[in-house]
């Protein structure tokens, strides 16, 4: 190869691998920042605080049960009826997570409590604000980071007392926020992950998982907070990958996420209903 070629040839090559490190770089980074925060949090996990027998697996409190281990779905009741056979009972579940308070008093104000699904990565404190953009890109302490934080839609009230409950977070690719939302389109994940928990300042949720969808990020009922009850259920049935019946007459929370693959405008959803444990 000509000497004339080769100059403007390793240039290029020297160019591309900067260009590639910088890019690794900026991915370390972010999982970095995003792991010291996710530490700073620890302190302030409502499960530090759970009772031995939580788990349906003696012995596995504070400690996600292996598949296989979760109870079965039993008889649903709503949202103020007895927890289901085989799910954390109320008298295991602190009422009161004084740790929320905590979280609101010293770091931020906008945290409304936190959501832990057993068996996944996502335990975590979710926010509201006025707007559904502001923490696609800060973290729980509003600190400029690519991993956001977990986020209600403003439409929605704090207290859950809305018909549909959305609350968003991104699909990492290290599988962090909501990146093991996807682990649910496996029906037997599906089967054997059957709920997570919602603490609160005052209050204490068992959250049942009823169906996982893939829609269009703008769904007009899927993505609707107010929508009618059966209504919404007879279209996430008919549009679910996986759907099971809920009981009538509950509170429906959505978990949202973009789906894997750069596809913009789909999202994947994990539905839920709110069974109160006080």
């Amino acid at each position: 190869m000509r000497k004339s070629l080769m100059i403007p040839l390793v240039t290029l090559l020297i160019l591309s691998a900067g260009t590639c490190g910088f890019k690794l770089w900026d991915i370390s980074s972010v999982y970095f920042n995003q792991s010291q925060v996710e530490s700073e949090l620890a302190a302030y996990r409502p499960d530090i605080q759970r009772p031995a027998g939580f788990y349906s697996e003696p012995g596995a409190s504070g400690t996600p049960p292996a598949p296989g281990n979760l109870p079965e779905i039993a008889e649903t009741p709503g949202i103020l009826g007895e927890t289901p056979a085989g799910y954390p009972q109320s008298e295991e579940l602190r009422y009161e997570n004084p740790q929320i308070a905590e979280l609101q008093d010293e770091i931020n104000g906008d945290v409304v409590g936190w959501l832990t699904i057993p068996g996944t990565k996502i335990d975590y404190p979710f926010v509201i604000t006025d707007n559904d953009s502001f923490y696609l890109t800060e973290d729980v302490y509003k600190h400029s980071s690519a991993a956001g934080t977990l986020f209600m839609d403003c439409r929605c009230a704090r207290d859950f007392s809305g018909r549909n409950t959305i609350i968003y977070g991104h699909n990492m690719k290290n599988e962090s926020m909501f990146g093991d939302l996807k682990l649910f389109s496996d029906e037997g994940f599906f089967d054997t992950h059957t709920y997570g928990i919602i603490y609160m300042k005052d209050s204490t949720y068992t959250l049942e998982f009823f169906a996982y969808l893939a829609v269009r990020a703008d769904d007009t009922v899927i993505y609707d907070t107010s929508a009618e009850k059966d209504m919404f259920l007879e279209y996430a049935q008919s549009n679910a990958i996986i759907y099971r019946n809920p009981e009538p007459g509950t509170k429906i929370v959505t978990l949202s996420t973009c789906a894997s693959g750069g596809l913009d405008d789909k999202r994947v959803v994990l539905l839920g209903v709110l069974h109160a444990n006080n």
